[in-house]
């Protein structure tokens, strides 16, 4: 979960912005937020296009304690249920083991 973190943009896929570009409208009006992943992606798109300028409150939702955690996977789930089941877990009986991540922690 990215957030408000100020990550920078993976711009690396030229051939989905240039299609991404050509799908707007040449008069189109390009704003963004003003994190750098959201100015730089702007920018990729920008061409001629008239630029607002950026605007905070278009930035993703803040997750605050959360951000930049990520879900657990299936294979993190996984890999927790098999540990339980096996020989190094036989005393943990009737237990709530959250595998979150240590979300529910925060």
């Amino acid at each position: 979960m990215v957030g408000w973190s100020n990550l920078p943009a993976d711009l690396s896929d030229t051939a989905a912005l240039r299609r991404l570009s050509d799908h707007l409208p040449e008069q189109a009006i390009v704003v963004s937020s003003d994190l750098s992943r959201a100015a730089d992606t702007a920018s990729a798109i920008q061409r001629t296009r008239t630029r607002l300028p950026h605007q905070p409150l278009l930035r993703e939702i803040n997750f605050g304690a959360w951000e930049l955690r990520r879900f657990a996977e299936v294979e993190d789930v996984a890999r927790s249920i098999l540990m339980l089941m096996g020989r190094d877990a036989p005393m943990v009986t009737g237990a709530m083991l959250p595998i979150d991540g240590g979300f529910l922690a925060v």
